[in-house]
């Protein structure tokens, strides 16, 4: 008797076990399936940006050095560019 409970609870946890790696392994493929969606758009970004600043744009360095922002991290210095 106490065997077989054992079992039972053997078996309970193989099958608890085995439906998380298939909740596990959803998550996974719904995350890559995610990032080729967003590498795919940034491939796209990369190809319609142009190949030199605009005019008047120069390089972004020069731009924050003008700003007195370039001891910001990157976001802040969009943030706050005119």
């Amino acid at each position: 008797m106490e065997l077989e409970r054992r079992v039972e609870t053997l078996e309970s946890l193989f099958s608890f076990q085995e439906r998380t790696i298939a909740q596990l392994d959803a998550v996974v493929r719904a995350f890559a399936q995610r990032v080729e969606v967003l590498e795919a758009a940034c491939a796209r970004l990369e190809r319609a940006l142009p190949a030199e600043p605009l005019a008047g744009e120069g390089k972004p360095a020069d731009r924050d050095a003008a700003h007195g922002t370039s001891h910001l991290p990157p976001r802040a210095r969009r943030d706050l560019s005119p």
